[in-house]
């Protein structure tokens, strides 16, 4: 959802260049929305390693958030039973995994470090 919202940004900059932005503050919303879209491996990695180091703090964020926070999952996969739709998102490092994040209703649920 926050992608969405960054590429409107970008797109109503683009569309406001002659309506009074400047052009330094075009550009400081393009970067943003390339930041966002295509972030630094480098960065990713730091902010995985901090979620990992302090799970607690993750439980109860929504997707969204926890993508802003420790940057974007390797993987993820869902499950669907009786009871609802569940959602895990796998943090890895080439073939090491970091930790499993399980998303139930929309919300963090549980963090399993490695």
């Amino acid at each position: 959802m926050r992608h969405i919202i960054i590429a409107l940004t970008l797109l109503l900059a683009t569309a406001a260049h002659g309506q009074g932005l400047t052009d330094a503050e075009i550009k400081a919303y393009r970067k943003a929305a390339r930041d966002y879209l295509n972030p630094d491996p480098k960065i990713e990695m730091a902010m995985m390693f901090r979620c990992s180091a302090s799970p607690k703090d993750l439980i109860g964020l929504s997707p969204d958030d926890l993508r802003i926070k420790c940057g974007r999952w390797s993987r993820s996969s869902a499950t669907t039973t009786r009871s609802g739709r569940f959602e895990q998102y796998i943090y890895a490092i080439g073939p090491r995994v970091v930790m499993y994040v399980y998303v139930e209703k929309n919300a963090v649920v549980s963090v399993q470090t490695d």
